[in-house]
């Protein structure tokens, strides 16, 4: 084992770096209160149902049609899917931090842009680039880890969960917006099935942008547990709050949350081959 390794595990126990974690994202919350004060126009404006649309390989197979007039949450570069329906989008998410290496500013200008919807919501460290391009976005500060979360209530108008992927900000958007019954399609999650590069329902090629499989096969481990800890704790508050959650995505390894797989939301092989 490499000593960094060692000690992390020894010298900062999960709970002690979660709480320091926490400490130090507070003053984040005193800078961007107003900001964040503004997220409340938002809060339970919505109700019933809404799809949560990943952009995994799987949404290639859904049928559009049968979401017409729905209800949608959309993330990063959904647009490049050309979805050719009349989806009701209430929000787009665009979770990565600037400080990432996949976040850079064309990117998330060309997702801003080109995904439309009732309202954007970023994470805090891009919002000087939405005022740059004059986009009116919502932002939330992730802080707080699942050891100290809990079952705690989604309040997107101070410190929020943490999140791992945007896929988990899409669900805490949705049930701060009011859904009590929110549907994921395009969840495929099968990081550890496939270990050369993402794949995403609008190409089959690897993004310039990604960097997940750069380190090493520990780092995804540990990746992949954070997010479904992370998952765990969306799906203990969701329970809390009478909100139920269900993976409707063929295939997918997220087994967190009921699987609900309707024959209905996917084509059949005519409509398959007709699309192709």
């Amino acid at each position: 084992m490499k000593l960094k390794y060692f000690l992390k595990d020894m010298i900062l126990p999960p709970l002690v770096s979660d709480f320091l974690r926490l400490l130090r994202n507070v003053p984040l919350v005193l800078h961007y209160a107003g900001d964040l004060r503004n997220n409340k126009k938002f809060k339970d404006v919505k109700s019933g149902k809404v799809y949560i649309l990943g952009n995994g390989p799987s949404l290639k197979d859904v049928n559009f049609s049968a979401l017409s007039g729905s209800d949608v949450v959309t993330m990063n570069s959904f647009h490049r899917g050309e979805v050719n329906a009349n989806l009701n989008v209430v929000a787009h998410c665009f979770g990565e931090p600037t400080s990432s290496p996949a976040w850079t500013f064309d990117d998330f200008k060309d997702c801003l842009i080109n995904n439309h919807a009732e309202s954007y919501w970023v994470h805090f460290s891009s919002i000087s680039s939405a005022k740059e391009l004059q986009i009116p976005v919502q932002i939330v500060v992730p802080g707080i880890e699942a050891l100290l979360w809990r079952s705690a209530k989604v309040d997107l108008s101070s410190l929020s969960l943490g999140y791992a992927s945007t896929a988990q900000l899409a669900i805490q958007v949705a049930m701060y917006l009011g859904y009590d019954d929110i549907v994921l399609l395009g969840f495929d999650h099968d990081w550890l099935a496939n270990r050369d590069y993402l794949r995403h329902f609008y190409s089959d090629e690897k993004d310039l942008t990604e960097t997940l499989f750069q380190g090493s096969y520990l780092s995804i481990l540990e990746m992949v547990e954070r997010l479904w800890r992370l998952y765990i704790s969306i799906a203990a508050s969701a329970t809390k709050s009478g909100i139920k959650i269900t993976n409707c995505t063929r295939n997918s390894h997220l087994d967190v949350f009921p699987f609900v797989l309707s024959d209905d939301l996917y084509l059949d092989d005519k409509d398959r081959k007709s699309v192709k």
